[in-house]
């Protein structure tokens, strides 16, 4: 639901450019587990039809609203083919789908559903596994997750990687950046924006900051994002936080950084996850220190990040970050390239088109 009404990120952005350039016709579906209303909440610029489906009930989850409004719209759309994805619940009802009216179904992994907290519930986990292993074909956002689709017994996978929305996402001044957030101009900015939390264990950010008090002039955190009860501020290190901001504002944030950072554990999501926040970063000609989790444990590293660190190490994000501030002019000059959901959507019509053939 956030991908819709942020319009933005993989299941707003490739939906939406398959339907204003190429001539397949899209009708998206929405799961919000947190409705306030249900029915067509088109916003009037968008190019795929979007129906909101709302699978709670004061508080009671519904998942069998989205099972219902799945089954009317392949009735009356008939569909020649369905990707599908966001949870293993999501994905569990397309392979579904595709045993009952023998529509080819493509599931999408975006991060390995098996770490949200939904799989803990018996035969979830067994349902999912069996899904993708049925699946027509399986997309995935890294050679981490298409490994693991291999394991549940997919036979067809592709990767499908994250992207940026350069509409959204794109470089600005320094200064002017700082300027239109009231961030002091002279500081060494690192930081990161997201969810601030144990999962992401952005609590090593906050004290590899803390380490390095006193040792890089003007140095400050700068973040933004949900948080947790775990995340703490530095204690000695200036901390500007602005709360959660509405996506334009990431944007400039970026932009305001010397050092963008990648939180991440070593844990089933961690090891699965390559973030959408990366190319956007990177969108922004920002340098990028992450955790040593999924693409960032192999080499060559991505476009664009400088350095890596062990997940759950202050001391060693503190080197990288110290190494980024001393040797600034060298890491300005280094070469970024961010993909963008135009190659992502080009990608994923050629996939659908090519499963669709095999099924005829």
């Amino acid at each position: 639901m956030d991908a819709y009404q942020n319009r933005h990120g993989r299941y707003f952005a490739i939906p939406e450019l398959l339907a204003q350039s190429t001539n397949i016709t899209v009708t998206g579906l929405v799961a919000d587990y947190h409705p306030s209303t249900s029915g067509n909440n088109q916003h009037p610029e968008t190019f795929a039809t979007w129906d909101i489906v709302a699978c709670a009930q004061k508080g009671v989850p519904r998942i069998d609203r989205f099972w219902q409004r799945l089954r009317r719209t392949i009735e009356i759309t008939n569909p020649d083919i369905i990707w599908a994805g966001g949870d293993a619940l999501i994905a569990i009802m397309a392979e579904r789908a595709q045993r009952q009216y023998d529509i080819p179904t493509i599931i999408d992994l975006k991060d390995n559903y098996e770490a949200y907290r939904i799989t803990k519930f018996p035969g979830v986990k067994h349902a999912l596994r069996r899904a993708l292993g049925n699946a027509t074909a399986v997309t995935c956002g890294s050679h981490a997750l298409q490994k693991y689709a291999t394991t549940t017994g997919a036979t067809t996978s592709y990767v499908l990687p994250m992207a940026a929305d350069h509409n959204n996402f794109f470089p600005i001044d320094q200064a002017r950046a700082r300027t239109n957030l009231d961030l002091p101009l002279d500081a060494f900015y690192v930081g990161t924006a997201g969810k601030l939390s144990a999962r992401r264990d952005t609590q090593t950010l906050s004290d590899a900051v803390d380490a390095l008090h006193g040792k890089i002039p003007n140095l400050a955190l700068l973040v933004a994002g949900a948080r947790d009860s775990s995340w703490n501020r530095p204690r000695k290190t200036p901390t500007y936080d602005l709360g959660q901001v509405p996506l334009g504002e990431v944007n400039w944030l970026f932009n305001a950084l010397d050092i963008a950072v990648i939180t991440n554990r070593t844990n089933t999501f961690g090891e699965h996850c390559y973030p959408q926040k990366l190319h956007e970063m990177l969108a922004c000609k920002t340098p990028v220190i992450a955790a040593r989790t999924s693409a960032f444990s192999r080499h060559p590293l991505p476009d664009g990040v400088i350095a890596t660190y062990s997940p759950q190490s202050p001391s060693e994000l503190a080197q990288a970050i110290w190494a980024a501030a001393i040797h600034k002019e060298r890491t300005n000059t280094i070469e970024f390239k961010a993909d963008t959901w135009h190659e992502r959507a080009n990608q994923l019509q050629f996939i659908l088109e090519n499963e669709h053939q095999h099924h005829l």
